[in-house]
């Protein structure tokens, strides 16, 4: 399951990070996720920033992310975008 994090653009401030479960098929919810980011609207709302996170693996991967999001989830992202490398050289 995918859990689907924007911070939208009434917050006071980056970290008020409003979280709503995705149980949508994969595909589906990562189509909707690339719609909105070109919009920069979610539920209607405009969001300064949006993550996808992958609650199934181990380290509750950030699969996806738009527009400023917390340094904590870039980072999460980057280590996700790595392993996707380091296991694409591996086959």
């Amino acid at each position: 399951m995918l859990l689907w994090c924007a911070v939208y653009a009434e917050s006071a401030t980056l970290p008020d990070a409003y979280c709503t479960e995705e149980e949508q098929p994969l595909a589906a919810v990562l189509s909707r996720f690339d719609a909105a980011a070109k919009d920069g609207v979610h539920d209607g709302r405009t969001v300064n920033g949006m993550w996808l996170i992958d609650e199934a693996t181990d380290e509750k991967d950030v699969v996806k992310v738009y527009g400023r999001i917390p340094v904590e989830v870039q980072e999460r992202h980057k280590a996700y975008l790595a392993k996707l490398s380091r296991d694409q050289l591996k086959n």
